[in-house]
């Protein structure tokens, strides 16, 4: 009846990051996972122009009957800098933009960026 009471309750262990651990993998966190994306789509640059800001909401699946690739793009203009290019900054309140359009929380937006992976991943391989 004691002892069991005092154990410090845990969250499950997620197995892919216990053998990343494991092994010495360092653990990414969830800004870094996104970024991942966010890096494939934008190219050499580092930064995400119109055409790469609409392939990213495509391969997303943000681009639909709620959100249009003409309301992506007014999106881009409202968040990109003089330039014409948005950074990893600027992205993360295009992220927001897109949750408050398509009625979703910020999160969902961005684990479905971090599912998508980049560009190869959303189209499948090139034969």
């Amino acid at each position: 009846h004691g002892m069991c009471s005092t154990l410090p309750l845990r969250p499950p262990l997620v197995y892919s990051r216990f053998v990343d651990y494991i092994h010495g993998k360092p653990v990414k966190s969830h800004k870094a996972k996104w970024q991942d994306t966010f890096f494939a789509f934008s190219g050499k640059d580092d930064e995400l122009n119109l055409e790469e800001f609409v392939s990213l909401c495509t391969a997303c699946g943000f681009i639909d009957d709620q959100m249009s690739e003409a309301d992506a793009a007014l999106t881009f203009d409202k968040i990109c800098k003089p330039e014409k290019l948005v950074g990893p900054k600027g992205f993360s309140k295009a992220v927001a933009r897109i949750a408050k359009q398509r009625g979703m929380k910020k999160a969902e937006v961005l684990k479905a960026i971090t599912d998508c992976g980049g560009p190869a991943a959303a189209h499948g391989p090139d034969y």
